[in-house]
């Protein structure tokens, strides 16, 4: 055997990868039992806390180091279970564990692993679902199809205009702002949002030539150039322009996101403020940078810039904080108070969301977890869009 596969080089290369395999299998099936392990421990966790009110304070801080180290291993597993499908079952579980923790003991401290513990909760969720093939029928509305640093894309031609769409996996975050976070509103109230579904999101906000491609006209205050973002549009003019727009699909429907599909995109997995960092930076947002938030003051451009012209986030996304407000598809209304799927607005109201800041804002509007409600006729110089495909 050895003397064939000397002489013949694809037979050893064979080999050498089926060892590589089995040794490859043989480290997951070790992670598997050692992740089992962490979460065999939870138990017995949460019994040591049940007893916590009966301690003293040198209990409390041997409890405290405990959970630092069964969740810091917890953590530091988070990016060698990629490919262990059985494990998502465990998700739940999990979830639910910290909830229980937080509802009924109350613990200051639990609250500082929160973070942690849901970052590793998304990382198994996003695991399982950044790999699927994209579904066949959703691949022939575009004209090219592609992958590049940031992810799949999809290219669309309208009468000579191309705009990119990228796929934007399906998965779960926290929607919203901390308490910690400076200056938020009462009505960012955070909780967890899973999506079940992906969709194909414009990586910019719509262009005055886009726009002008499909209804003939140009509505916009700065016309400066076509790559600028269309505004002064309303919730019920663009959804004109959207009933045009469908006759150049030839499969799929267009709309504008959802607020929840909105913020997911914004963030792309990122728990600041912004998807950059924790303050304002006029080299990264179109705003009022007279008004800086968590930073110094910066220039103000008071108009609107080309919608490529700041870097994208990190799922190829450009300018979703500032140069223009973009309308969402949901009505405006108080979030939930526990976890939502697939949510859609609050029914009942009569104005829509915006989201994302202008040129025309302070740095604060321009977070990530900032909302704010229109009319759906308001119309403003400051206030554009992004389309959605699904």
């Amino acid at each position: 055997m050895t003397d064939n596969l000397t002489n013949n080089p694809a037979d050893y290369l064979s080999e050498l990868q089926r060892i590589e395999r089995e040794q490859e299998l043989a480290k997951l099936r070790t992670l598997s039992l050692e992740f089992t392990g962490v979460l065999n421990y939870f138990p017995k966790l949460r019994e040591e806390l049940n007893a916590f009110h009966n301690t003293d304070g040198i209990a409390f801080h041997k409890l405290d180091d405990r959970l630092r180290t069964i969740l810091g291993e917890a953590a530091n597993l988070q990016f060698k279970i990629q490919g262990l499908a059985r494990l998502q079952r465990d998700v739940p579980k999990m979830r639910e564990f910290l909830q229980r923790l937080q509802q009924e003991m109350g613990l200051q401290f639990v609250e500082r692993f929160s973070n942690q513990f849901s970052d590793l909760c998304d990382d198994i969720d996003r695991s399982f679902v950044k790999d699927k093939a994209i579904p066949k029928q959703e691949k022939s509305w575009a004209n090219t199809m592609g992958q590049d640093q940031w992810g799949r894309y999809g290219d669309l031609v309208i009468n000579g205009v191309h705009q990119r769409f990228r796929w934007i996996d399906p998965g779960s975050f926290l929607m919203g702002s901390p308490k910690s976070e400076t200056s938020r509103f009462n009505d960012e109230e955070q909780h967890r949002v899973t999506l079940t579904q992906g969709f194909w999101l414009a990586d910019t906000a719509c262009t005055q030539d886009l726009w002008v491609a499909v209804m003939g006209s140009n509505p916009a205050r700065f016309q400066i150039s076509l790559e600028h973002p269309v505004e002064r549009v309303s919730w019920d003019d663009i959804h004109i322009f959207l009933e045009r727009f469908k006759s150049y699909l030839l499969t799929g429907g267009v709309r504008l996101p959802t607020e929840s599909e909105w913020e997911y995109a914004c963030r792309a997995s990122i728990k600041t403020a912004f998807y950059f960092g924790t303050s304002s930076d006029p080299q990264q947002i179109n705003y009022d940078g007279s008004w800086p938030y968590e930073g110094k003051a910066g220039v103000f451009r008071n108009k609107t810039i080309p919608v490529k012209e700041l870097p994208p986030n990190k799922w190829g996304l450009y300018q979703m904080h500032g140069n223009v407000w973009e309308w969402c598809q949901d009505r405006y209304g108080r979030y939930p108070t526990e976890s939502s799927v697939d949510p859609q607005g609050d029914a009942k109201s009569t104005d829509r969301v915006i989201r994302g800041g202008s040129w025309y804002n302070k740095g604060l509007y321009c977070r990530s977890a900032h909302r704010r409600s229109r009319s759906q006729t308001y119309r403003s110089n400051d206030v554009g869009f992004r389309l959605l495909i699904q």
